[in-house]
């Protein structure tokens, strides 16, 4: 088989989500035998199935790697997005070839979709691979594109941006004010990951946070244990301290207790001490949850767990007793 059935083959079971391993083994077999053959659409649509299911074969990930470098000139827009994403979404940092992606996308940058713009964006932010110049270029095509962005790619700009600490203030306030009229489009983790990032990045934009709050009260039942610390934290920096949206909070943190970890634990309490926001159940349930994997908890998370509990005068001794042993403990090591 050629390069370009393999390549389509991989790019439909990856789309139909048929994770058959022995058929992508046989691909990737089938592929590394013909790496000289690869053409860019080709690598890029390989990478991109084997990234949709999570399927990391290193010797075939390098290969088509070591493929797209010497082509990188050849790469359409979306052929640059989707191997970088892929790249990212498995983990693999290749310097030399993101160099060449990250000049490659800057100078076709004009040329990028909205989506392509995000992904490649977030493909960086991932990895944490600062290039300004790159990043200079997306902000700039991205503020052209605005009447097009869908709300992914609204969040996947925002967040990346704020991974990488790179403040860009005219792409925030369109960020934030293309997002308000679509805001019901979001999703859980969509809302979790803006805010987060306006919090970040020190970026307070009044109708874009309203929006957002209303957004998730609404939608709260959406978030996942990390969603919930994330915008509990993003709240306390912002300074939100809107009663319905903390109480929708720590309604919904009840709910998911069972799975908090100790970094939700911490995150969700120094949050709330820090908006004096009083919740005896909630502050109970941390406590009786934080017992429970205490083992779990570093310095820092201690730290901001006691310091919570202090700031909000919650004294539940057999917690505060177990925490101050731990503390105790970590001390002298």
């Amino acid at each position: 088989m050629n390069p370009r059935p393999l390549a389509n083959t991989a790019w439909a079971i990856a789309r139909i989500a048929l994770k058959d391993e022995p058929l992508l083994s046989a691909i990737a077999a089938a592929a590394l035998a013909h790496q000289c053959e690869f053409q860019p659409q080709n690598i890029a649509n390989i990478s991109w199935a084997y990234a949709k299911m999570l399927v990391l074969d290193a010797p075939l990930i390098h290969a088509l790697a070591s493929s797209a470098l010497p082509q990188i000139g050849d790469f359409a827009p979306q052929s640059l997005s989707n191997t970088a994403w892929a790249l990212a979404k498995l983990h693999v940092s290749d310097p030399p070839l993101f160099a060449a992606i990250a000049a490659e996308a800057q100078s076709k940058s004009a040329n990028f979709s909205p989506q392509n713009l995000g992904n490649t964006a977030w493909s960086f932010a991932a990895l944490v691979l600062l290039h300004r110049p790159l990043l200079d270029a997306i902000a700039a095509a991205a503020m052209r594109s605005l009447p097009e962005m869908e709300h992914q790619c609204i969040s996947n700009l925002a967040w990346s941006f704020a991974k990488l600490s790179c403040r860009n203030r005219p792409l925030m306030d369109a960020l934030a004010a293309a997002s308000s009229p679509i805001i019901s489009d979001f999703n859980g983790q969509d809302l979790a990951n803006t805010a987060w990032s306006m919090a970040a990045l020190s970026f307070y934009h009044g109708p874009g946070i309203s929006a957002i709050a209303s957004a998730v009260i609404a939608k709260i039942q959406q978030f996942a244990t990390r969603n919930l610390s994330s915008m509990s934290w993003a709240s306390s920096v912002l300074g939100i301290s809107d009663g319905p949206l903390l109480h929708a909070i720590a309604s919904a943190a009840l709910r998911s207790m069972p799975n908090f970890r100790q970094l939700d634990i911490a995150s969700i309490a120094w949050s709330m001490a820090t908006l004096l926001f009083e919740d005896e159940p909630l502050l109970e349930a941390l406590s009786s949850r934080a017992l429970l994997i205490l083992r779990e908890f570093g310095r820092q998370e201690m730290s901001n767990t006691l310091w919570a509990f202090a700031r909000l005068a919650m004294f539940d001794e057999p917690f505060l007793t177990a925490i101050a042993a731990r503390a105790l403990k970590s001390l002298s090591q």
